[in-house]
């Protein structure tokens, strides 16, 4: 606790000191600890103890700790040699308030975060890979319906067609009976490579290819 001889010298204090007002009469927990630190002669250091000495007595020697659980080199280390201990030790061994949930909060919404973001790309792959295999199945039932398309033969809706257009070309002749009409369409008819080259024909070919036909001039 700091006390004052008088409040005259309080008062002189306070005034090169404005920001130390309301310490009067607090109670300072570390304030043996930083005077020896710090010495009471600043210019020479009389009196003052080493820094690596102060934290290694407030890291291993405060509060309390059973000399028992202590290092055996904790005593055969140089006074002057601080150990090699996290800034986080320190922050907390040299600090009155209570050690901050700052970084805790930090650590939890930064892995809250990753841990969303992978669920995301989880969810994305996921659907990548379904649609790639709906389009795979996609693409290979049009290539299999163009291929079945390119090899398959005529269907009998195009030779019902063909057989339609037969008998109007046929039947459009002049100079034949109904027979002889009927005779070259049923000739014709069950023949493919009959069909297919009337198809292409004039028709002065056609008569001529019918007329030939029913003569036996063509086998």
């Amino acid at each position: 606790m700091i006390v004052t001889d008088s409040d005259s010298v309080w008062d002189e204090y306070i005034r090169v000191h404005p920001k130390a007002a309301s310490l009067r009469g607090q109670p300072q927990t570390l304030y043996e600890s930083w005077v020896e630190i710090f010495g009471n002669d600043q210019a020479q250091g009389t009196g003052a103890v080493d820094v690596g000495d102060a934290l290694n007595e407030l890291i291993y020697c405060s509060g309390g700790t059973n000399n028992d659980s202590i290092p055996e080199d904790a005593h055969e280390r140089p006074a002057s040699t601080p150990r090699m201990v996290t800034d986080d030790i320190i922050d907390d061994a040299t600090s009155n308030s209570p050690p901050s949930t700052g970084t805790q909060t930090v650590k939890s919404s930064s892995s809250n975060k990753r841990k969303r973001a992978e669920q995301s790309i989880a969810e994305i792959g996921s659907m990548m890979g379904k649609w790639m295999e709906n389009t795979s199945t996609t693409l290979g039932s049009l290539v299999s319906n163009m291929l079945s398309a390119t090899n398959a033969t005529p269907s009998s809706s195009t030779f019902a067609w063909d057989k339609k257009a037969l008998r109007d070309a046929i039947a459009d002749m002049m100079g034949l009976s109904v027979d002889e009409k009927v005779r070259a369409s049923f000739r014709i008819a069950h023949n493919k490579d009959d069909l297919e080259l009337f198809s292409v024909m004039t028709d002065e070919e056609r008569y001529r290819f019918v007329r030939m036909l029913l003569s036996g001039e063509l086998p």
